[in-house]
């Protein structure tokens, strides 16, 4: 999956990109997060999951994966470092 910047906004300045982790790295706060924005979503847009690192956040991993799989997102994981992950993740 390639993101470029013109992937960010469209022509009429409309977000295509959003950065879930929930304030307290909950599946129950990440879950809130992606409901106040999911109908705003259209296909091609991106989801950037912090902090998707199961042995930290295992709630934020539970959502993420949630979301993709029931809300037909594409999602690639990034390992920045051996405990530092993210989730890359384009609706389908």
């Amino acid at each position: 999956m390639t993101i470029k910047s013109s992937d960010v906004c469209d022509q009429h300045g409309r977000l295509l990109y959003a950065t879930l982790a929930g304030c307290v790295h909950t599946d129950e706060h990440v879950m809130a997060e992606f409901f106040s924005i999911r109908d705003q979503q259209r296909t091609g847009d991106v989801l950037f999951f912090d902090d998707y690192t199961p042995d930290l956040f295992p709630g934020v991993v539970a959502a993420a994966d949630r979301i993709c799989r029931e809300h037909g997102y594409a999602g690639v994981a990034i390992e920045a470092e051996p405990r530092r992950r993210y989730l890359v993740a384009r609706k389908t």
